[in-house]
């Protein structure tokens, strides 16, 4: 489990992506660990950590 403080700007930010996506919270942080790894990888899709964030 992570917890984390976000001040009241970027709770804002958070509270219309979720809205926007219709997704989880933590269905939001999977996808963004997916796409920043991804991208850092150079998109190969047989990157360690995907069995972990499907």
């Amino acid at each position: 489990m992570l917890t984390i403080n976000l001040d009241s700007e970027a709770e804002q930010y958070l509270i219309e992506i979720l809205s926007q996506e219709k997704m989880t919270s933590q269905a939001l942080v999977k996808k963004l660990l997916r796409d920043h790894l991804s991208l850092t990888l150079g998109g190969h899709k047989s990157d360690p950590l995907s069995t972990f964030l499907l």
